[in-house]
C-alpha cells in the first residue's frame, strides 16, 4: 500500500508537499518508504527555499531529513540492537514500535542507500547554513534547528498527532558515531553566527535565541568541547553585555535570553558552570525566587 501511495504524487512530489492534507499525507508515508522511494520523491524536492518557508512543506522536508539521519547512521546489517543487561526502564522508553522512528532503527539498509541518506543530510544541512540569514526569523527557523539537531544525532519524534514531541538521542541511546562532516557542519552554524554584527540581539528574540539553545546542544552532544566553550563565552560577552543594565540582570531582561541561558546551564562543563553561577547567580537567589 506504501508502495503505490508513493506512486501517486510522481513529478508533483513539491506541489503536494505545500498541500496542507497532502503534507500530512507524505508526512505519514515518507517513514516507511522502501529505500528507492524514498531517494525517487527526496530527489524531487529541488526548490528548497520555497519548500522550507512554506509552512506545510517545511514539516515534510524535516521529516525527510530525519528519517535520511536514522538510515545514515545505520550499519549495512542493523540499525539497532537492544542491550540485554540495560535496567527494564530504560528499555521501556523506546518500547514502542508504532512510529516511523522505532521501524527505521529496525531496519536493514545497503551502503549505497545509507551514503545517499548522508548526502541529502548535507545538501539540506548546507543550504540551511548557507542562507541562515535569510531564514532564521522566518518560518524557515524551525526547519534549521531540525537540521542542526539531526547533525548531532538528535532526533525528534511523536507517537501520534496529539502527544508531546520526544526525542531519541542516536549517539547516546543507540551507539551511533556521528559523521565527521557533520560535526563540521554545526561547527559552522556556530562559527557563522559569532561574525555576526548584529549576533549580541539574537539572545532577546525567540527564533533566534531557541537556535541558539539548540545549538547548544548540538555542540554538546557532538562532543565539541571546545567549541562550545568558546560560544557560550561569546554569548555571555556580546549577547549579555548592554549598558544600560546591571550585568548580573542582563541574562533575565526577557524569557529568550533566560531561556538561553538555561541551556548554557545545562550544557557546559563544570569550569563554565561556576563562571556563569559566579556571574548571574551567587547572592542573588533570594531575589530571584
Amino acid at each position: 500500500a506504501i508502495i503505490n501511495n508513493f506512486e501517486i504524487p510522481e513529478n508533483k512530489e513539491s506541489i503536494l508537499a505545500q498541500h496542507t492534507l497532502g503534507s500530512q499525507v507524505l508526512d505519514k508515508l515518507i517513514g516507511f518508504s522502501t529505500p528507492e522511494n524514498f531517494e525517487k520523491y527526496t530527489s524531487c524536492l529541488k526548490d528548497l527555499r520555497k519548500l522550507i518557508l512554506n509552512t506545510n512543506s517545511s514539516f515534510v522536508l524535516e521529516s525527510c531529513i530525519k528519517i535520511a539521519t536514522i538510515r545514515a547512521l545505520a550499519s549495512e546489517n542493523v540499525a539497532k540492537k537492544e542491550d540485554d543487561s540495560e535496567p527494564e526502564s530504560k528499555k521501556k522508553k523506546y518500547s514502542k514500535k508504532s512510529t516511523d522512528v522505532d521501524y527505521n532503527l529496525e531496519q536493514d539498509f545497503k551502503p549505497s542507500h545509507i551514503e545517499y541518506c548522508n548526502q541529502f543530510v548535507l545538501r539540506l544541512s548546507k543550504f540551511a547554513l548557507n542562507n541562515i540569514e535569510d531564514l532564521l526569523t522566518t518560518q524557515g527557523s524551525h526547519f534549521i534547528r531540525t537540521c542542526v539537531l539531526c547533525l548531532s544525532g538528535i532526533v525528534s519524534y511523536k507517537l501520534h498527532d496529539k502527544s508531546p514531541v520526544n526525542q531519541i538521542n542516536l549517539k547516546t541511546d543507540y551507539g551511533k558515531s556521528l559523521r565527521q562532516e557533520w560535526i563540521e557542519i554545526i561547527d559552522d552554524f556556530a562559527s557563522r553566527l559569532q561574525l555576526w554584527p548584529h549576533f549580541s540581539q539574537l539572545a532577546l528574540h525567540e527564533k533566534p535565541s531557541t537556535f541558539l539553545q539548540v545549538l547548544c546542544q548540538a555542540l554538546h552532544n557532538s562532543d565539541q568541547k571546545k567549541a562550545l566553550k568558546k560560544f557560550i563565552k561569546s554569548i555571555m560577552k556580546k549577547c549579555f553585555d548592554y549598558d544600560d543594565e546591571e550585568e548580573s540582570t542582563k541574562p533575565f531582561r526577557n524569557k529568550s535570553s533566560t531561556f538561553l541561558l538555561e541551556s548554557m546551564l545545562k550544557h557546559c562543563d563544570e569550569k563554565q558552570f561556576a563562571k556563569l553561577y559566579e556571574k548571574y547567580f551567587k547572592g542573588k537567589l533570594p531575589e530571584m525566587a
